[in-house]
């Protein structure tokens, strides 16, 4: 075996990309339904943004901006378009 040891906080840098790629896809809060094309167009978009933000030469800092402002704009979507989502 190459790595006989486990962390417990060794998933901790995934979570703000996951929230981000679920509220992209259009799953709401406070709960509901969400859709598998709807989580796969999140993943894709918060891979899309993490790749131009690699590329464009910034530095982890400002991917993490990245995801907490695109989970801010969705979770505002997501309260203008309530009634849709009912």
């Amino acid at each position: 075996m190459i790595n006989n040891t486990w962390w417990p906080t060794a998933g901790d840098g995934y979570l703000l990309r996951t929230l981000a790629a679920v509220f992209i896809g259009g799953t709401p809060t406070w709960g509901g339904v969400g859709t598998v094309i709807g989580a796969v167009f999140g993943a894709m978009s918060v891979g899309f943004i993490e790749t131009g933000l690699i590329g464009a030469g910034l530095t982890a800092f400002w991917t993490q901006f990245a995801y907490g402002l695109v989970i801010i704009l969705a979770l505002i979507g997501h309260r203008f378009n309530r009634g849709r989502y009912r």
